[in-house]
C-alpha cells in the first residue's frame, strides 16, 4: 500500500505545481487597463506639458488622427505636439506594471522631452526615475525613429525595470509612421454620409479607416493621402484627398480575388491650402476624376505624372496637377507600405522570422552578462561538487551578495511574483532576471532542490555568512512552542499578501520583505532597518528569518519535490481555498 501511494508522489506534486500557476495566473493586475482600451484618450495636463515647453499656455482638448495634442503659445502659434505612450505601450512591463509616459515633439519630428504620467511600479522606483534628470535629457536627443542605438538607453540605478519600461513605451508610442503635421484631423463618420448611408461605425487604422454598418457588416475603405504626400504643393498649397477603396470587385459587377489589390471607386478632395476658387473648379471636372477611378492601387502607385499625360482642368492647372501627382504618389507609398507588412507577415510566419520577433527586443546589459555567468559557475560548481570546498563556498557566498544582490538587484520577492503574475513577465527588459526566476521556481519541483534559497539569494548568503556555530555564544535557542509558532509566520504571509492583491491589486508588497534593501540607492531607511534587524536575527538564530520569516523561500520550498510529496498537507487546502476566492472573485 505504501508503494502504491508512492508512485502517486509525482502525480500529486504536479497538482501542487499547477495550484500554484494557476493562482500567479489569476493575480489580478494593479491597475485596470480597461481605461486605455478606448482609442480617445484624455488630453495630458497642461502643467505637465510645461515642464517640457514653458512657454504652452494651451493645448487642444482633443487628439489628431495620429493621437497627438497640439501645444499653442500666448499668441496661439504651435509649438508642438504631445502624446501619451498609452496604450500602444499597454504590455511593456517593468517591475510591477506598466509605465506611461508624456512625450513632446517639434514641427520635425524630433523629441523635445519626455515625463513620466503614472506608473504601476513601486513608490520608490517611481519616484528615483521621476528625480533623475540625466535619464530624462537623454530623449532630447532623439527622433522619431529613437535614439540612435537603441541598446545604449541609460537606465536609472536602483530602478532599471521601470526605467527601461518608460524608455521602451516611448519606442512603442513614436515608432511606425510618422502622420502628417499638415492634415492632422481623423476621418469622421459624417464625411462618409454620401459614400456610406448606412455606415453605424468607422474603424481607424493606420491612416484608413474601415466602415461597417448598424450589423458590423464591413461596407468599405477609406484612405486619407495627407500621411502620404503633404508636400506636393499646387498653386500656393497642398490638397488631401479622400480615396474610397473597395477590395471585393474589379470593374462593375465582376468579382476579383481578394489578394489582388484594391480598386479606387471614388475621390473626394477634403480639405486643401490651394487657392480655393481653383479647387473648386477641380471639384466640378468630372471628366479629370474619371481618369483615376476604377482603377487598382497598385496601377496607380505604378504610373506618375510624366506616364499618365493629364493634362489638367482648364484654369486650375496647376492645382489639378498637384492632386494628380498626390493621387500617384499616394498609392505609391502605400502599396509600398503593403509590400513591407506583407513581408514582416511572411517573415513572422517562417520559423527564422518568429524567433527574430520573439528575441530581437531583449536587451543585455552588463549586470546581465554577470549574472548569466554566475548561473553558468554555479552549474559546475555543483556539478563537481566544488561547495564542499570551505574558501570557495564562502567566496561563492560574496559573489552572490555583490553580484546578484547589491549589483544588479536581482531578486525574487513576492512583489516581483505579484506584478509579473499579474501583468506579465518583463523577460525581454531583465532577461537575467527572469533566468534566475525561472531556474528558482522549476528547479524545487524537478530537481528536488533549491538552488535559488542555498546559493543565489543574497540575503541567504548573508545569513549563511553570519550564522553562529553549535557552540558559538551568541547563538540562542529558542523555545520549541516559540519555534513552532515562528515558523507559520511565512506561510501566513503569503495566504495575506494574495488575499490582499484580490481585493487591493495595487498593494505594495516590496516592505514585506527585506530584499527591496539591496536595491540601496532607492530603498527607504526603512527597508535597510528591516534588513538589518533580519540578519542580526540571523547572527544569533542560525537561518533564522530564512526558516522562519521569508514568504517567497516558504512558497519556494512548497515546491520542492521530496519523499513526502505524496502526502497531501494542509498547505495544500489552504492553497486550494485561495484558489476557489481568485476564481470567485475573477467572475464577480
Amino acid at each position: 500500500m505504501r508503494k502504491k501511494f508512492h508512485r502517486l508522489a509525482p502525480l500529486v506534486h504536479c497538482l501542487r505545481v499547477a495550484l500554484v500557476i494557476a493562482l500567479c495566473v489569476l493575480i489580478p493586475p494593479a491597475h485596470d487597463r480597461g481605461r486605455w482600451a478606448g482609442e480617445r484618450m484624455p488630453a495630458p495636463e497642461l502643467s505637465i506639458v510645461k515642464r517640457i515647453v514653458p512657454a504652452a499656455t494651451r493645448i487642444d482638448a482633443d487628439a489628431d488622427a495620429d493621437g497627438f495634442w497640439g501645444i499653442y503659445d500666448d499668441q496661439d502659434k504651435r509649438l508642438g505636439r504631445a502624446a501619451r505612450t498609452m496604450p500602444a505601450a499597454k504590455d511593456v512591463i517593468g517591475y510591477r506594471g506598466p509605465t506611461e509616459a508624456l512625450l513632446v515633439i517639434d514641427e520635425q519630428f524630433n523629441l523635445l522631452g519626455t515625463q513620466m504620467l503614472d506608473s504601476g511600479d513601486t513608490e520608490e522606483h517611481v519616484r528615483a526615475v521621476r528625480n533623475d534628470k540625466p535619464f530624462f535629457d537623454q530623449f532630447t536627443r532623439w527622433n522619431w525613429s529613437g535614439p540612435e542605438e537603441p541598446a545604449k538607453i541609460d537606465a536609472v540605478s536602483g530602478a532599471t525595470l521601470t526605467s527601461l519600461a518608460l524608455a521602451k513605451g516611448v519606442l512603442t508610442r513614436i515608432g511606425g509612421n510618422r502622420g502628417s503635421l499638415v492634415f492632422p484631423d481623423e476621418i469622421s463618420i459624417e464625411e462618409l454620409s454620401d459614400w456610406f448611408p448606412d455606415a453605424g461605425r468607422v474603424e481607424n487604422r493606420d491612416h484608413r479607416v474601415v466602415v461597417f454598418d448598424h450589423q458590423g457588416n464591413e461596407l468599405g475603405q477609406v484612405l486619407r493621402s495627407g500621411p502620404y504626400s503633404e508636400t506636393i504643393i499646387g498653386y500656393q498649397g497642398p490638397t488631401e484627398l479622400l480615396l474610397r477603396l473597395d477590395a471585393r470587385t474589379g470593374q462593375e459587377g465582376q468579382s476579383e480575388p481578394k489578394e489582388r489589390s484594391p480598386i479606387v471607386r471614388a475621390i473626394f478632395i477634403r480639405s486643401s491650402f490651394d487657392n480655393q476658387p481653383y479647387v473648386r473648379y477641380c471639384r466640378m471636372e468630372r471628366s479629370f476624376w474619371n481618369k483615376f477611378v476604377d482603377r487598382s492601387m497598385a496601377e496607380l502607385a505604378a504610373t506618375n505624372l510624366e506616364q499618365s499625360g493629364i493634362e489638367g482642368v482648364s484654369g486650375a492647372t496647376m492645382t489639378s496637377l498637384a492632386i494628380s501627382e498626390t493621387i500617384f504618389a499616394t498609392a505609391d507609398r502605400w502599396a509600398d507600405r503593403v509590400r513591407e507588412t506583407a513581408e514582416r507577415r511572411r517573415m513572422e510566419s517562417t520559423l527564422r522570422g518568429r524567433l527574430a520577433s520573439w528575441l530581437g527586443d531583449i536587451r543585455f546589459g552588463v549586470t546581465d552578462f554577470a549574472c548569466f555567468a554566475m548561473l553558468l559557475t554555479l552549474s559546475i560548481l555543483k556539478s563537481r561538487g566544488l561547495f564542499r570546498r570551505r574558501w570557495l563556498r564562502s567566496l561563492w557566498l560574496a559573489a552572490s551578495v555583490v553580484v546578484i544582490g547589491l549589483w544588479s538587484g536581482n531578486l525574487i520577492s513576492m512583489a516581483l511574483i505579484a506584478g509579473w503574475g499579474g501583468e506579465g513577465i518583463a523577460w525581454r527588459l531583465a532577461p537575467a532576471l527572469a533566468a534566475i526566476a525561472l531556474i528558482a521556481f522549476a528547479s524545487p519541483p524537478i530537481g528536488k532542490s533549491n538552488p535559488y534559497c542555498n546559493h543565489l539569494c543574497p540575503h541567504g548568503a548573508l545569513q549563511q555568512s553570519l550564522r553562529p556555530k553549535p557552540k558559538s555564544r551568541r547563538r540562542i535557542r529558542l523555545p520549541a512552542t516559540l519555534t513552532r509558532v515562528l515558523m507559520v509566520v511565512p506561510g501566513s504571509c503569503l495566504v495575506i499578501a494574495y488575499l490582499l492583491l484580490l481585493f487591493r491589486p495595487s498593494v505594495d508588497l516590496a516592505g514585506w520583505e527585506p530584499f527591496h534593501s539591496y536595491l540601496y540607492r532607492v530603498a527607504p531607511l526603512t527597508s535597510i532597518a528591516f534588513a538589518i534587524a533580519t540578519l542580526l536575527f540571523a547572527s544569533v538564530v542560525p537561518m533564522g528569518y530564512c526558516r522562519m520569516g521569508c514568504p517567497t523561500g516558504r512558497l519556494l520550498d512548497y515546491l520542492r519535490r521530496s519523499a513526502g510529496s505524496n502526502r497531501v498537507e494542509t498547505a495544500d487546502g489552504v492553497a486550494l481555498a485561495l484558489l476557489l476566492v481568485a476564481i470567485a472573485t475573477r467572475l464577480a
